[in-house]
């Protein structure tokens, strides 16, 4: 019989991932990629290690449920049959998936950005196993425990695990430990080519964030966070003019609302946004948007409320397909250093 074992009690921080003004989970990850197992898996299952204490899963699970993408995305890529995924509203591809992961067979399920799915919903798909990527509320945690045994965030004090973590974490659950550390390790490499690409890139600064319907600009300031972390894997800095806002207004530590007529403020190397609403059309408008760095330079990528989480909420797929997506910006930063 599966079990829940709770040793270490944590405090309750905020319901899912803290959101990028309403789209994506942007809370800081784990700096490092950790061991979250107090063993070894074998045929006694394994032991995790994770905010609210300890989960120990018997034998290999069978019927995996999976809230986030995180945690879908690393079973696809480790072949692990996935029972029933419940996908955010914000991957408006077609069939509710995102456009970086293969297609796959599962019961696919919405839910509201920035909630998580009622503890009927889940019961229902009789999961042996629930992979919640971004689950820091103890209160959603023992509920979903009285279902199956469940992984939620598993490094204190952070609202999303690393891409690595929660990959290598899902090997030693179901025995692919090997399977995992390869497509870790293939990424990893990925990132490493791109760098050595780019070498005029390494220490430039960037911005990253969305135009609002408001014409305000929403930002990262903290680099620390899941989506400055891609950007400073491939050599980048964050421009120390917004992380010196961190801490500062009412958005926490990891993002803030700038206003248009601070649009000086995003004059980095290279600039990462989307708007809201509307098209790349939607950033013209802006007095003196034209005149930043990377804007001039050629050195912005443009995305949309459907891409964007792939640097929001990093994955073992959307982390290749981002820098795909960043590359063109990285060539023209390359070009204009020359």
């Amino acid at each position: 019989m599966n079990t829940t074992v709770h040793r270490t009690t944590y405090p309750s921080v905020a319901l899912a991932a803290a959101l990028l003004f309403g789209l994506s989970a942007c809370g800081s990850d784990d700096t490092d990629a950790t061991d979250h197992t107090g063993t070894a898996a074998s045929s006694d299952g394994v032991t995790i290690t994770h905010q609210y204490g300890e989960t120990h899963i018997d034998g290999v699970p069978e019927h995996p449920v999976t809230i986030g993408a995180s945690w879908a995305d690393a079973l696809v890529k480790l072949d692990v049959p996935i029972t029933g995924e419940f996908v955010a509203q914000s991957a408006s591809t077609a069939g509710d998936r995102y456009a970086w992961t293969p297609a796959h067979d599962s019961k696919v399920s919405t839910h509201q950005t920035g909630s998580l799915p009622g503890a009927e919903e889940v019961a229902a798909l009789h999961p042996d196993v629930i992979l919640v990527s971004a689950l820091s509320d103890e209160k959603v945690y023992e509920q979903y425990s009285a279902i199956a045994p469940v992984i939620p965030v598993m490094t204190p004090g952070v609202t999303l695990d690393n891409w690595r973590d929660v990959t290598t974490t899902a090997g030693k659950i179901f025995d692919k430990e090997g399977e995992a550390q390869d497509a870790v390790t293939e990424v990893e490499d990925l990132l490493t080519e791109t760098k050595e690409k780019h070498p005029a890139a390494q220490g430039k600064t960037f911005a990253y964030g969305q135009l609002t319907p408001s014409q305000d600009f929403g930002v990262v300031t903290d680099p620390a966070s899941p989506a400055a972390r891609i950007l400073s894997d491939v050599g980048l800095t964050l421009s120390p003019a917004l992380s010196d806002l961190a801490g500062q207004g009412d958005k926490g530590g990891s993002r803030q609302t700038i206003s248009a007529e601070q649009v000086s403020l995003l004059d980095a190397d290279v600039l990462v946004f989307w708007p809201i609403a509307g098209g790349e059309d939607a950033f013209a408008k802006i007095p003196g948007w034209k005149e930043l760095r990377a804007v001039r330079s050629g050195a912005t990528t443009y995305l949309d409320n459907s891409s964007a989480p792939a640097f929001v909420t990093p994955t073992i797929y959307s982390v290749p397909w981002a820098v795909q997506k960043l590359t063109p910006a990285l060539d023209a930063l390359e070009e204009a250093q020359q």
